[in-house]
């Protein structure tokens, strides 16, 4: 059995909303992601769930190699970079 699944991009709203739901359900109790890092994750993902989620994950792991205690616009705007590049 094969089942396909289309999710429309999300809104820049919704696009936080699933960012903190994400958050919370790996049970991190506060903002690690700033709402101008989310704010720019939604632009530059158009509100697609699995680019979302990649540029997400990528930054968390480079937030916790550079000890950071908020991933901020800046280091999203680095890490898109970087990776355009690529």
């Amino acid at each position: 059995i094969e089942a396909k699944c289309f999710l429309s991009p999300f809104s820049d709203r919704e696009t936080d909303q699933y960012i903190a739901h994400r958050m919370m359900v790996s049970g991190c109790q506060r903002e690690v992601i700033s709402a101008e890092a989310a704010r720019l994750i939604h632009d530059l993902t158009q509100g697609v769930p699995r680019q979302i989620n990649r540029l997400c994950d990528l930054s968390l792991l480079i937030g916790f190699a550079e000890k950071m205690n908020t991933i901020r616009r800046e280091a999203i705007e680095t890490l898109y970079n970087e990776l355009v590049s690529i």
